[in-house]
């Protein structure tokens, strides 16, 4: 588990590059769409594939974990967003090794 801090890219460590990472928004989210707003909170990646979508990379595997994103959050002009770091958000993820 983990809480967002809204930087625009980083790493969460396991000592570990996992074979495939799943990370979902308050343990039940992976995106939604409100309105106008396309909102990506998380995804399945894995170490060949990094969850993705129209706005960018939402999840990816590194060498020793896996690295998650922000752009455009809290953006009104933006319609689509990576909130898989939002601001005071809780994540929930499975590594698998």
């Amino acid at each position: 588990r983990y809480t967002g801090d809204d930087s625009s890219r980083r790493t969460i460590e396991l000592g570990f590059r996992p074979v495939a990472i799943l990370v979902l928004e308050g343990g039940t989210r992976v995106g939604f769409y409100s309105g106008s707003v396309y909102a990506y909170w998380g995804g399945l990646a894995t170490s060949n594939y990094s969850a993705s979508s129209e706005a960018g990379t939402v999840v990816s595997t590194t060498s020793i974990g896996f690295r998650v994103y922000a752009k455009g959050y809290g953006a009104s002009s933006s319609d689509k967003q990576v909130t898989s770091n939002g601001l005071g958000h809780t994540y929930n993820y499975i590594a698998f090794q």
